[in-house]
């Protein structure tokens, strides 16, 4: 059943329709031997498709905290290539930790006792 449902994206990707499945990467998509697998994104949504080898597919120089993203558009003729566009790279956020989380981290406890953020002290453990 997954081998027609995979045949079936091929043949969808292959004829330059994206998929809505999440689970499609270019790694499980096969495209005909004029066309290769780019991941797209198209109305909000990344998905895999198959674009003809003519395609231009790189940015030409995205600045150094930008990423390159292929930009899918509505056409009625083929090759119907996405526009590669620079775009911020997201930045993960790093956590927030108090002077007393931290005083924990360097101060060592005697055996036995454990470190109490909120005092700042060390407790017998129980």
């Amino acid at each position: 059943m997954a081998l027609i449902f995979l045949l079936a994206a091929g043949f969808l990707l292959a004829s330059g329709q994206g998929i809505e499945d999440s689970s499609l990467t270019c790694a499980n998509v096969k495209c005909t031997s004029t066309s290769r697998c780019f991941m797209v994104e198209s109305e909000g949504k990344l998905g895999p498709r198959c674009l003809d080898l003519s395609c231009e597919t790189t940015c030409t120089k995205c600045p150094r905290a930008n990423q390159c993203v292929l930009l899918g558009k509505p056409c009625d003729k083929e090759p119907c290539c996405p526009i590669p566009t620079c775009r911020p790279r997201a930045i993960a956020a790093w956590p927030v930790r108090t002077k007393r989380e931290i005083w924990c981290t360097t101060q060592r406890c005697p055996e036995g006792y454990t470190c109490s953020p909120k005092s700042r002290i060390c407790n017998r453990a129980k």
